[in-house]
């Protein structure tokens, strides 16, 4: 039991209000900050059956097309790095962080805005188990969430 008090503990963290400021949302090491772009979706059933569809040995099947808007969860999307130079309308701006059992795991928000939209996932792969190493590219597929922020300003 001392074991969940500590992993689930929250201790008070002064959050700066201030525009234009960025905190880490949680403890643990950041792997990296990168702007990334939507490359694909999981297929509908329908997809999978015509044969239309991508396969990754570790992350399985994917329509080579993405969402609409990517920062709509209706599937899971899969995301790619946005060259220098190639930046889009419609990147997103990706924070991993890797906490271990010794963190504290609760997330806050890393500016100031509004949450407009979370999504949890569980890990996922064609070779499961708790998790990839973070060091990997497939440990995106780890077990996350996803959070679409708002601020003043309309920004998501």
């Amino acid at each position: 039991s001392a074991f969940f008090v500590n992993f689930w503990r929250d201790p008070d963290r002064p959050i700066p209000k201030a525009p234009g400021i960025l905190v880490s949302p949680a403890d643990g090491h950041v792997m990296f900050i990168r702007r990334e772009r939507a490359t694909g979706r999981r297929p509908s059933r329908k997809e999978i059956d015509s044969g239309r569809i991508e396969h990754d040995e570790l992350t399985g099947e994917w329509a080579p097309e993405p969402c609409k808007d990517p920062l709509e969860f209706e599937t899971e999307q899969r995301f790619e790095a946005v060259p220098e130079g190639e930046e889009g309308a419609h990147d997103v701006i990706r924070i991993a962080i890797f906490m271990s059992p010794l963190d504290v795991h609760v997330n806050r928000s890393p500016l100031a805005a509004t949450i407009e939209r979370m999504e949890h996932r569980t890990g996922k792969g064609l070779k499961r188990g708790p998790f990839r190493p973070a060091y990997k590219k497939e440990s995106q597929y780890n077990e996350r969430v996803r959070t679409v922020f708002i601020t003043d300003d309309g920004m998501r």
